[in-house]
């Protein structure tokens, strides 16, 4: 679980205890035990490109990735404040209870939905930026310089023989 929840919960800031942070996570997990039903859908975690070319930012490789590690973190669950009214209280629980499940159903399948969407604009926009890497624009804007440079030169060489 310590391995995941590092992963999952990505704090990049030095000046806040990261260890700290996920060993309260992992507690509050720990108590809670597994809070997703057995029927909830297992999606495929796409990777993040590796931004090989240099042509983008190490912040943009950064938020990519945590695009990729955070797009299915869609879900609710029950949380109930429990009435202390000593008859009509457990009453009033009950009702509650069942009233707050099935806004959490609907809640929860409008997430799906949602996460379904993620899934595809992640994918998107991993394509998307691997494609652009993959494009060799580094190479072309070396390609252009070249160019440029030598098509100088030339103008140069023209403008010495007719002087």
């Amino acid at each position: 679980m310590e391995d995941e929840v590092a992963r999952t919960v990505r704090i990049d800031d030095p000046a806040v205890d990261a260890a700290a942070i996920h060993a309260r996570i992992r507690e509050g997990l720990a108590q809670r035990g597994s809070d997703l039903p057995a029927d909830f859908p297992e999606f495929e975690r796409p990777d993040a490109p590796g931004l090989a070319s240099g042509l983008f930012s190490a912040e943009l490789a950064q938020q990519l990735e945590r695009l990729n590690a955070s797009f299915d973190q869609v879900w609710v669950e029950l949380s109930l404040i429990e009435s202390h009214f000593p008859i009509v209280g457990a009453w009033i629980s009950r009702y509650k209870r069942d009233l707050h499940r099935l806004v959490v159903f609907y809640v929860n399948t409008l997430g799906r939905r949602q996460q379904a969407v993620n899934e595809d604009l992640v994918r998107l926009v991993n394509r998307l930026i691997a494609e652009v890497d993959a494009a060799g624009l580094p190479a072309l804007r070396r390609d252009l310089e070249d160019t440029r440079a030598r098509l100088a030169a030339m103008e140069t060489k023209l403008a010495d023989r007719s002087g």
